[in-house]
């Protein structure tokens, strides 16, 4: 089995039982972590190496970190550049705002090398918000530094970044969340250059469920007929505007 379709497996392995939330994640880091699957993490390394070579900066946080850190020490994974540890709990896999810490404090646990005016290539096991990257970019703006791109194994969020590197993308394997068949028409009725009552009659029976699926199916009738494809991963959440109202992190 590839690395990405054992991903794939875990993912699904741990959905039987947990449905979403910071439990799932929980779940999905522990795994993501243990010895067996560390050929999981080589490989997201070897994306860096492609793309920056050895001599990049690299950030990390957190329990994932701690492994990080040891693996580079055993020489399973590189890094040439500086190396900087942040603290943990960071991250918010919830999307009710009045659940959402508004300052997340970043302390410096272990650092190689000079850290000031630097672009960083920051590691994490998962993404869903943003929120670790984010604390630590404002962190390391105090600097003059920055993250340049993330790198993660998995990527549970809906909306892709070209700065987002991901092993696992959940949205590139699963059709999505579930919607009623009002939202798929209401989604539907964006869209004027398809033939729509063929659309419809799959919504009504069940053959298209989320909007994931329905955008991709679109794409796919595009691409046929030589149509402009439309943006799969357009933010179907709401933004995330908490991001925007930090106000504070801690200086080291």
């Amino acid at each position: 089995m590839n690395i990405i379709k054992r991903i794939d497996t875990i993912v699904k392995d741990i959905s039987k039982t947990t449905p979403g939330g910071n439990l799932f994640f929980d779940k999905l880091d522990s795994e993501i972590k243990k010895p067996k699957n560390i050929d999981i993490i080589v490989k997201l390394f070897e994306k860096i190496y492609r793309d920056f070579g050895l001599h990049y900066n690299l950030v990390v946080s957190g329990g994932f970190g701690d492994l990080i850190m040891f693996l580079l020490k055993r020489g399973d994974i590189k890094c040439e550049g500086s190396i900087l540890q942040v603290s943990g709990g960071l991250t918010s896999h919830f999307t009710d705002m009045d659940k959402i810490k508004k300052v997340k404090e970043v302390i410096i646990q272990k650092k190689i090398g000079d850290i000031n005016n630097k672009d960083f290539i920051f590691v994490d096991d998962s993404f869903y918000s943003g929120t670790t990257g984010f604390s630590i970019d404002q962190f390391l703006k105090r600097l003059g530094s920055k993250i340049l791109k993330t790198y993660v194994v998995y990527d549970g969020n809906d909306t892709k970044s070209a700065n987002r590197i991901a092993l696992y993308n959940y949205y590139d394997w699963n059709v999505g969340s579930q919607r009623t068949i009002d939202e798929l028409m209401n989604e539907l009725d964006r869209y004027k250059d398809i033939p729509r009552d063929s659309f419809e009659e799959r919504i009504i029976k069940g053959q298209i469920k989320s909007i994931i699926q329905l955008r991709k199916e679109i794409n796919e009738f595009k691409s046929k007929f030589g149509g402009r494809k439309i943006d799969v991963y357009s933010r179907i959440r709401e933004e995330f505007r908490y991001l925007k109202n930090f106000e504070n992190f801690s200086k080291f």
